[in-house]
């Protein structure tokens, strides 16, 4: 079989305009495009803007409204909010805001440009000729080498106490290592990944990632999966990119699976003699199916690919990748740039009502991270813009324009995920915006008073959400509509209500989300955990009290819960 065709899989990333009925904004981004649609949720091409004119483009991964009322699949979502806010390295793609909008979650990630590694590979094996070249072989060594750092910067990952954290990525594959235009490489998607204290556990028995990439041990009942399942994907990339050939995948997971366990691993020179030897012994090290002779961690399989570079006649670097981006994606990356440029554009027109006459640049920056601090590391925050009330009118719609037709009229291949970066920092020094509370009810006074009882112990579920327990199937299509968060009208009575027949006793749910960072819920001096938090709470009014990263004194915020209703408190934070 043709080398390339061997990569016929790997998808074009096609950016799709929205639908009519899809949203075109949640929280405090706008959305432009669709850029990708999966199982679990969508992610959209977004631009947030800020005070002076600042803007920014984002990638923002919203979890499915019609599968935002299923609790594991929440959980999972809120999982890989947490994990990947607190992984900060280079060679990892950071989420960078999470948040709760229109009955479902969102994560905010990095903006950028660029090719996952598969569609690189498959590019190249177009091309014999520099497939089978020192050139590849040194850039292929440089990419999964920054990669490998990434992933160990994964793996070191503690808590505020200092204890490891276990991450393990468990989905490592061409598809999920990103190569930038400028020559960044990228480790993304950490929603599968395992690590201490996570809300959802993996049932026994199920597979998490792509079979193709999995070491044994994965799917080998009752056997422990450590960090090690990482390196035996790694060496998977490795072994493929530098062969063209993909290593055990075969046209169904049945058969892929039987490979793992029984095809014999030939190093990767046995199919392009050129091969050194040195870079033989750093794939087949990684790809031993003894997780005690394999290549122990991330960081040996990066050390022992820096050693095969550093042994060659002159380095690889950042800038040689970037070379490679450029030489084989020319015209893909300045299309890309021109997409993302006149997206953002029409959003400004739209806002504006004004017609620019060339789109202007993307500028710089970026958002705050949400989730606890490492240990000794400051967490910057951010004053979160101001959504419209639900209530308000929508905006005129812009004049058609050509700006209307560039925006829509674009369908061309956009490769985009998200990257971590540092601005959005002049947000975090400014004072917290307003707080974002429940809607105001009745004054107490007006209200008969209830006979005095001793408090309710609340019930609080483990990162819980509003959502309806039922167990939709996984296969279920997404709404055509958007629903819009229902909302509790508050009511001024002059005279007290005449009083039900039997009163309802049913608890309703507080959903408590901060922004720019977490903070501890409390209710009558009780702990009820981080956010985001949910928790079930008798009806009546109550005193939560949050402390933002732990500190105290906290502040206080009052809910009214109703029977059987929902509510939300959002609250900026920060240091």
């Amino acid at each position: 079989m043709d080398a390339s065709a061997e990569w016929s899989d790997v998808l074009d990333d096609t950016p799709e305009q929205l639908d009519e009925h899809e949203v075109d904004r949640l929280g405090r981004y706008v959305l432009c495009r669709r850029l990708a649609d999966g199982g679990m949720g969508t992610v959209y091409l977004a631009k947030a803007e800020g005070p002076g004119g600042f803007e920014r483009a984002f990638a923002i991964k919203r979890i499915h409204p019609h599968l935002a009322r299923r609790k594991d699949l929440v959980e999972m979502f809120l999982d890989e909010a947490r994990l990947s806010a607190r992984i900060h390295h280079p060679n990892v793609c950071a989420t960078v805001d999470f948040g709760e909008a229109d009955g479902t979650w969102y994560l905010a990630m990095e903006y950028l440009l660029g090719e996952s590694l598969a569609s690189l590979v498959r590019e190249v094996t177009q091309r014999p000729d520099l497939l089978a070249t020192e050139r590849w072989r040194g850039l292929v060594a440089r990419v999964v080498a920054d990669a490998a750092e990434g992933l160990h910067a994964a793996h070191e990952l503690t808590d505020e106490q200092g204890s490891p954290l276990g991450v393990v990525h468990r989905d490592v594959s061409p598809q999920n290592l990103f190569v930038t235009y400028d020559g960044a490489v990228k480790v993304l998607d950490f929603g599968v990944a395992r690590a201490e204290g996570r809300i959802h556990q993996t049932r026994a028995g199920a597979l998490k990632g792509k079979v193709a990439y999995m070491a044994p041990e994965q799917v080998t009942a009752g056997a422990s999966v450590d960090r090690r399942v990482d390196v035996f994907a790694l060496g998977v990339c490795l072994w493929e990119a530098l062969t063209g050939r993909r290593l055990f995948k075969r046209d169904t997971d049945v058969e892929t699976l039987s490979c793992l366990s029984t095809l014999t691993i030939a190093p990767p020179s046995s199919v392009v003699p050129s091969i050194e030897p040195a870079l033989d012994a750093c794939v087949m090290g990684a790809l031993e199916r003894d997780p005690e002779a394999r290549t122990a961690t991330a960081r040996d399989l990066a050390q022992a690919l820096e050693a095969y570079l550093h042994a060659r006649a002159r380095p690889v670097t950042r800038a040689d990748v970037a070379a490679l981006m450029t030489e084989r994606f020319s015209g893909r990356k300045a299309h890309k740039h021109e997409i993302v440029r006149t997206e953002l554009a029409a959003v400004r027109e739209e806002r504006s009502g004004v017609v620019p006459v060339t789109p202007p640049p993307v500028a710089g920056g970026t958002a705050s991270l949400v989730g606890p601090p490492r240990v000794g590391e400051a967490t910057p925050s951010f004053v979160p813009m101001a959504s419209a009330p639900a209530s308000a009118p929508a905006p005129a719609p812009a004049p058609a324009s050509a700006s209307a037709s560039a925006r829509w009229g674009i369908a061309a291949a956009l490769g985009v995920v998200a990257v971590l970066g540092i601005g959005l920092l002049a947000w975090s020094l400014r004072s917290p915006g307003p707080t974002a509370v429940v809607p105001e009810v009745a004054p107490p006074a007006e209200l008969p008073r209830p006979a005095e009882a001793p408090p309710t112990e609340p019930r609080v579920e483990e990162g819980a959400v509003d959502m309806d327990l039922s167990d939709l199937p996984m296969d279920e299509p997404a709404s055509p509509r958007e629903q819009a968060p229902r909302r509790r009208r508050a009511t001024t009575r002059t005279t007290p209500p005449t009083p039900p027949a039997t009163e309802d006793a049913r608890p309703g749910r507080v959903n408590v989300v901060t922004r720019g960072g977490w903070a501890d819920v409390y209710l009558h001096g009780r702990l009820l955990g981080r956010t985001p938090r949910s928790v079930e709470l008798p009806p009546g009014d109550h005193v939560l009290e949050l402390r933002p990263f732990g500190e105290t004194p906290g502040r206080q915020v009052r809910v009214h819960v109703e029977p059987g209703g929902v509510e939300r408190v959002v609250e900026p934070v920060s240091h």
